[in-house]
């Protein structure tokens, strides 16, 4: 079977407004940051941690995290981009190591699936709270998006009385 080059992962996904650390021990302590939220995300199965958590955790102050992120929101979207970029990247790998040892077009299809399956599983204990958050996430801005249409309902109802008088 004639193979394709496959493309290499797509750029990480941005970081917000997130100041991305220039020097090494910076660098080093922005990497314990990440590494302590995704630790916690991992542990507690869902979001329930302070940025005080992700400071002790991750042996770094917290003005430090202040310093880098504005709340927990971005340091947990930070965290979201790094695990996505990091399941791209693999994801290309596993296609180009499938690509290389399969002859028919159904080994290729089995060699991914299988592989997939067995990496997408050990990624379940990060992936089960990011998926928990981005459905409430979803929730809520559903939930607000009705209180919005009723409030703007009612001031639409309102206007047209008061112009009736």
């Amino acid at each position: 079977m004639a193979t394709k080059p496959v493309q290499s992962a797509p750029p990480p996904l941005p970081l917000m407004s997130v100041k991305l650390p220039q020097q090494g021990r910076s660098r080093a302590s922005f990497e314990r940051m990440l590494e302590a939220a995704e630790a916690l995300l991992v542990e507690r199965v869902s979001d329930d941690f302070t940025l005080n958590d992700v400071s002790k955790v991750g042996r770094v102050s917290i003005g430090s995290i202040y310093n880098r992120f504005t709340n927990k929101d971005e340091l947990i979207h930070a965290v979201c981009a790094r695990v996505m970029e990091r399941l791209e990247i693999e994801q290309a790998k596993i296609i180009m190591r499938a690509r290389s040892r399969s002859k028919s077009t159904a080994e290729l299809i089995l060699a991914i699936v299988a592989e997939l399956g067995e990496f997408m599983r050990a990624q379940a204990p990060v992936m089960r709270p990011l998926m928990l958050r981005a459905r409430m996430m979803i929730l809520a801005c559903s939930i607000s998006n009705r209180s919005i249409t009723r409030a703007h309902t009612a001031w639409i109802s309102s206007s047209l009385l008061v112009k009736r008088l």
